[in-house]
C-alpha cells in the first residue's frame, strides 16, 4: 500500500478525497435528474414548485406567486449544483465494486476502501443500497454493479463515511460502463464475494460495516 505522499490521483480532489481508479465517466444531467434518487427527489420538488408557482398566477394571488417564485429558483439553483457536483465524482472519485444481494428488491452490496494513505493496508468497508430501478444492468442475484463513490470524515486513518452511486445512473455509454467493470483487483471482487456469501454485511441502508478482516484498529 503506497502512502498518501506516494500515490498519484487520477482525477481531482473532492472533499480533501482523491482517487488512484476513478471511472473518468461524463454524466448526463438529464440522467441524474431521472435515476439517482436525492436529485430526482429534487427534481420532483421543483417540478411540484412550479406547477404552484403557474396556478398561483393564473389565479391572480401575486404574493404567493412571488414568494413561490422566489422559493422556484432558490430549488433551481440548488439542482443545478447538485448536477454539477455529482457530474464531478462521476468523472473523479473512486470506482468501486458493488453486487446484487437481491433481485426484489433491488439491493446492491458496495465495497470501498477507506484507508486514507496514511496507513499502510486497505481499510474495507460495505454498505448496502435499495434501488427502485437500475438501468443498463441485468438484474440477477451476484451480478457486479460498478459504482463510484464519494468519501467523507474527519479522522486521519480512515474515511468515516462513504456514499456510492452505479454508474448506470449518470451515462448510458454501455461500453464506459462494461470497461470499468474489468477494473477491479481479483481479491477485491473475491473480498466482496466472500463478505456477501458469509452474510457479513450490513441489512439496512446507511450503516456500514467493518468487516472482520480489517485489523483491530481499523474498526471504530
Amino acid at each position: 500500500m503506497m502512502t498518501k505522499d506516494e500515490m498519484e490521483p487520477e482525477g481531482k480532489i473532492i472533499n480533501d478525497s482523491f482517487s488512484t481508479r476513478c471511472p473518468k465517466i461524463k454524466a448526463s444531467r438529464g440522467r441524474l435528474l431521472r435515476y439517482h434518487p436525492e436529485i430526482n427527489l429534487l427534481f420532483k420538488i421543483t417540478l411540484c414548485t412550479l406547477l404552484a408557482a403557474v396556478t398561483f398566477v393564473a389565479l391572480s394571488w401575486l404574493i404567493l406567486a412571488i414568494l413561490t417564485g422566489i422559493l422556484l429558483i432558490g430549488e433551481i439553483w440548488l439542482l443545478r449544483f447538485a448536477t454539477t457536483k455529482q457530474a464531478e465524482i462521476y468523472e473523479n472519485a473512486l470506482l468501486t465494486p458493488g453486487i446484487i444481494v437481491t433481485e426484489k428488491p433491488i439491493e446492491v452490496v458496495v465495497l470501498a476502501n477507506m484507508n486514507t494513505g496514511y496507513t499502510d493496508g486497505p481499510i474495507w468497508a460495505t454498505q448496502l443500497y435499495r434501488y427502485k430501478q437500475l438501468p443498463l444492468t441485468e438484474i440477477k442475484k451476484g451480478g457486479i454493479v460498478p459504482c463510484v463513490s464519494g468519501f467523507q470524515g474527519d479522522e486521519i486513518e480512515k474515511y468515516e463515511r462513504f456514499t456510492a452511486g452505479p454508474l448506470s445512473f449518470a451515462t448510458k455509454d454501455i461500453e464506459a460502463i462494461k470497461r470499468n467493470s474489468t477494473r477491479f483487483e481479483e481479491d477485491e471482487l473475491k473480498l466482496l464475494q466472500t463478505l456477501v456469501s458469509n452474510g457479513n454485511i450490513p441489512t439496512e441502508e446507511g450503516i456500514i460495516a467493518w468487516p472482520e478482516s480489517n485489523s483491530t484498529d481499523s474498526k471504530p
